[in-house]
């Protein structure tokens, strides 16, 4: 399945990427993309950058499959092949729906300079984070259908990038722009997964 596999890579980032910045300049006038200030240090750099390779070796990994340059790690048979896409295709909507449910807040990357409204309602309501756990499902449904080592490499880069993003830059800044409004909403939502832990 490494053509399905790179098919849905590539409206990943069609829609979450492209589309999304679309429907957030008409909303906004901007395309909600954020370049860190010198101010912000490198440390705000790491995340985009880690973000952008581990991405990239996930549409890397079912492309030389499609191509026939490279050979799956197994055989996925049509059970596995029906996880994969259940979990791209229901990490790809989730990630749409959450942006939405982010409305003018949404941005990708941060800025220590813009102070925006801290959304806590909805699905944040249960999960601090949910677009990062839903891009995540994607990968790994990309993963399943094109088993190819640059696709599980990309998926853990992924991972370490979302960590670093969400717990050296992001939410140190929100703690500094919102403060008790963040703390308080931070002890009672978990990170990553409704079922998981507030640290």
């Amino acid at each position: 399945m490494p053509g399905l596999a790179f098919f849905l890579w590539c409206f990943l980032v069609f829609l979450l990427l492209g589309v999304r910045a679309l429907v957030h300049f008409r909303r906004t006038g901007t395309f909600g993309y954020r370049v860190p200030s010198p101010a912000d240090g490198w440390r705000a750099k790491v995340g985009p950058v880690l973000l952008a390779i581990g991405g990239i070796l996930v549409g890397l990994g079912p492309f030389l499959l499609w191509l026939g340059w490279a050979v799956p790690l197994w055989d996925s048979g049509v059970w596995l092949h029906g996880v994969g896409f259940a979990l791209a295709v229901g990490g790809i909507a989730l990630t749409w729906w959450c942006q939405h449910q982010m409305g003018d807040s949404w941005r990708f990357g941060s800025d220590s300079k813009e102070i925006l409204p801290l959304v806590v309602e909805g699905v944040f309501a249960h999960v601090r984070h949910p677009i990062y756990s839903a891009d995540l499902l994607a990968f790994l449904g990309i993963a399943l259908l094109a088993p190819h080592p640059c696709t599980w490499l990309g998926w853990g880069i992924t991972i370490l990038a979302f960590q670093w993003q969400v717990r050296v830059v992001e939410e140190p800044l929100l703690e500094r722009l919102h403060g008790d409004a963040w703390l308080q909403w931070a002890s009672q939502t978990p990170r990553f997964l409704p079922w998981g832990t507030t640290d």
